[in-house]
């Protein structure tokens, strides 16, 4: 079937296949995402609940720290560290999340890294009880 068609439909039943996959990856990603309560602690913070996603072999220029959140959904987390209001406590931090719209062929990718994280957390927690 595929032989007969020209190229640029070919590119269109790839761009299809990529959104299909994106659309499903986006509900698993979700799924496991409600599943982990509480949500895993940002480099240890208790005051952050995010994992920071970095697929392998891919690292996009123009995204900053990318973090999936308890939504399922994945943010540019940018932490500044500005002077405190007391002496007991001299630093405190701001933080702040940037919501990423992810061309479908990066989503597929920051996704797919995202679920086996999930996932491996999930299963860490299964074992540890």
């Amino acid at each position: 079937m595929t032989q007969q068609l020209e190229p640029w439909a070919l590119k269109a039943v790839a761009d299809t296949a990529l959104e299909r996959a994106s659309a499903q990856l986006r509900e698993l990603l979700k799924d496991l995402a409600a599943r982990l309560d509480p949500f895993p602690a940002f480099e240890g913070m208790q005051t952050i609940q995010a994992l920071e996603i970095e697929p392998k072999g891919f690292r996009a220029p123009d995204k900053g720290c990318v973090v999936v959140c308890e939504d399922g959904e994945f943010y540019d987390l940018n932490l500044q560290l500005i002077a405190g209001p007391t002496v007991d406590m001299p630093v405190d931090q701001v933080d702040n999340f940037k919501p990423l719209d992810l061309p479908s062929h990066e989503y597929v990718l920051y996704a797919f890294a995202a679920i086996e994280e999930l996932s491996r957390e999930l299963e860490a927690r299964a074992a540890s009880t």
